[in-house]
């Protein structure tokens, strides 16, 4: 059950992340920094350690010998490398500014990169947890 929990959190938090994408990137830019690809992979990469403290706190008492912290950095560093290699992100983040503000904006590529950012995510919390637990001291 705090499984469930856990993963609505996360899908709350990132709807709400993924629209303000282009909010945030406007915001953080001057003319002299348009919106890039670069500011959008910043941006997401900057809400991904909270989301999986969100996470790890929820399960604490489940994940005794998973490290949060170094579950964050690896976890954020994978998941940010894999759902940004996506071809079709890619070709979207590459546009020029304002086509690239307009997608950010357009509801079909916010949910094609939130389901991309949530199966990288999960993907790499996944294989990060096993690889701790692989690791684990199981002495009592």
């Amino acid at each position: 059950m705090r499984l469930f929990i856990s993963i609505a959190v996360v899908i709350s938090l990132m709807s709400f992340a993924i629209p303000s994408f282009a909010q945030t990137t406007k915001s953080q830019n001057s003319p002299r920094n348009p919106i890039t690809a670069e500011t959008v992979r910043n941006s997401f990469s900057a809400m991904c350690k909270p989301m999986i403290s969100e996470i790890i706190n929820r399960q604490k008492n489940l994940l005794p010998f998973v490290n949060a912290e170094q579950l964050g950095e690896t976890a954020c560093t994978c998941t940010t490398a894999r759902a940004f290699s996506d071809t079709r992100i890619n070709g979207i983040l590459n546009l020029p500014e304002q086509e690239l503000e307009s997608r950010l904006k357009s509801q079909s590529f916010r949910s094609y990169l939130m389901g991309r950012l949530m199966a990288s995510l999960y993907g790499c919390l996944g294989g990060d947890i096993n690889e701790q637990l692989n690791n684990a001291n199981l002495e009592f």
